[in-house]
């Protein structure tokens, strides 16, 4: 959708607004990091009862292999996974 929106904004005068290439980089980044808790939000909502069986695994899962940091893990990611994994560990 990147050329949608350069096109529009183009066409709409609004040129200082655009998002830079290394902006949509870091987009990409968060949508993979988020898209593994929108899965799970997912995989919890189909259940008709949600007990805490269910949920001490899915936030142990969460905080020691989705939020482990990565070498290849950007600067933002990282702050990102760590602010996560605090707010994980605090519920």
């Amino acid at each position: 959708n990147e050329a949608a929106v350069v096109l529009a904004l183009q066409k709409a005068n609004k040129v200082k607004i655009m998002i830079v290439h290394d902006e949509i980089k870091q987009i990409e980044e968060i949508i993979v990091l988020l898209r593994l808790f929108k899965l799970t939000g997912e995989q919890l909502g189909k259940e008709k009862e949600v007990t805490i069986t269910m949920i001490v695994p899915i936030f142990d899962h969460l905080k020691n292999k989705v939020l482990k940091h990565n070498s290849s893990d950007s600067t933002l990611i990282q702050s990102m996974k760590t602010s996560m994994k605090n707010k994980l560990e605090n519920r």
